[in-house]
């Protein structure tokens, strides 16, 4: 799912056709950030941006982000007409409509979700928060709660900060793989990276992807990088990952010149031999182990958890021991080739 963090409807039907064109499945349309005013948004923003992801095959989320939910929203007025636009949203044929938990109460006074004049849409009831990461029960309480919300065929969505700290956003990766019923659970930050690349192993619905310099929470790859690099539309709960640690610090993990990179060059010989398999980076921080992080983790995330050379004399020697450690079997011809046009 891209999200569409555009300013003016003309920026935003050009940002649509560009994630139809990336290969998305699905585009969040965030209406907080239009610069029109709400009344506007309702009668006249949502029927045309809608219409133009019917146009290119793209079903929509749409979402209407207040600030006090999100800093980083476009938002700050009234809850009644964002939600009414919400309503006229769903009305117009959008797939889902995203309310906040907090939210609940009054989309219930104004009658919930309209019958549209498509298919209904399904409800997404999301809680976010942008500070801290809760305990593992305070997670699953939070759950619960979202659940009788959303109904059985909702879906509960949650997203919380972990920063950098790896080891809690390995709470949420638990949390998605353990709760029943249609689910996103993601952990913002660089140190939750994996949880959305490794979102549909875990059970997620969907997972995010943005169009380069076009994010809408911390840590999101761009949507080239997940459909091509990580192949997340094929991605199965028994997708095969392989772990590439690290302990370097970089601001661009999925790009830096030792684990990212390597992860890089592996997959690309992983997709040409069509191996249902994956190699994800993971910036370790200092004093973790990487025993003690699998031992956080859901069972059977990784098949192996690999710390990356210091020195790497040859990138396409070591992508291919990474093939062998996920595959099963040392790359072949075609792999080989596709790795070596990576690594250059």
């Amino acid at each position: 799912c891209v999200p569409i963090v555009a300013e003016t409807e003309a920026t935003a039907m050009a940002d649509i056709r560009e994630a139809a064109m990336q290969g998305a499945g699905m585009v969040e349309i965030r209406f907080d950030f239009l610069r029109t005013k709400v009344e506007d948004i309702g009668l006249r923003s949502i029927p045309l941006l809608l219409s133009v992801c019917r146009g290119v095959g793209l079903p929509v989320l749409a979402t209407f982000r207040p600030r006090w939910e999100d800093p980083n929203a476009g938002y700050s007025g009234q809850d009644e007409p964002r939600l009414q636009a919400l309503q006229l949203a769903g009305h117009h044929g959008a797939a889902f409509v995203d309310v906040e938990r907090k939210s609940m109460p009054m989309w219930k006074a104004l009658g919930g979700m309209p019958r549209g004049m498509r298919a209904p849409a399904r409800l997404v009831v999301s809680d976010h928060n942008f500070e801290r990461l809760d305990s593992l029960d305070e997670l699953r309480a939070l759950a619960a709660e979202m659940r009788k919300l959303a109904g059985p065929e909702g879906v509960v969505k949650i997203a919380q900060s972990c920063g950098e700290d790896i080891t809690a956003a390995a709470r949420m990766a638990t949390l998605a793989a353990t709760t029943a019923g249609p689910m996103v659970c993601l952990a913002m930050g660089q140190g939750g990276m994996f949880t959305r690349i490794l979102a549909p192993k875990f059970g997620a619905l969907f997972t995010f992807g943005c169009l380069t310099g076009k994010r809408s929470a911390p840590g999101q790859p761009t949507v080239g990088q997940m459909i091509e690099e990580f192949r997340v539309a094929d991605m199965t709960r028994d997708t095969k990952v392989l772990a590439l640690c690290t302990r370097v610090k970089s601001n661009r993990l999925l790009t830096s010149p030792s684990s990212g990179r390597l992860c890089t060059v592996a997959n690309a010989g992983l997709a040409a031999a069509s191996v249902d398999a994956m190699c994800v980076p993971i910036q370790l921080p200092t004093g973790c182990m990487r025993e003690e992080f699998e031992d956080l983790l859901p069972p059977g995330t990784f098949v192996a958890l690999m710390m990356d050379p210091i020195v790497v004399t040859s990138r396409l020697d070591k992508a291919a021991d990474i093939y062998r450690q996920v595959a099963g079997a040392p790359p072949g011809g075609e792999a080989l080739a596709a790795m070596d046009r990576s690594a250059q």
